[in-house]
């Protein structure tokens, strides 16, 4: 349960970081929660995002 909240934190600051437009920073988490299992599905939905406002496709 802890660790759960602790990734869903995670995964919301990778979010933010995204948003304000601190790639590499939102990578690195997102990197992170992937090895970690953390929701695979939305986890690598937001790595596209990610690439996709890099415009690095």
């Amino acid at each position: 349960m802890f660790s759960s909240i602790v990734l869903r934190r995670k995964f919301n600051k990778a979010r933010e970081f995204r948003e304000f437009g601190v790639y590499d920073e939102a990578l690195r988490i997102y990197n992170e929660l992937i090895e970690k299992g953390y929701d695979l599905l939305n986890t690598y939905f937001n790595i596209g995002v990610v690439f996709s406002d890099k415009k690095r496709f």
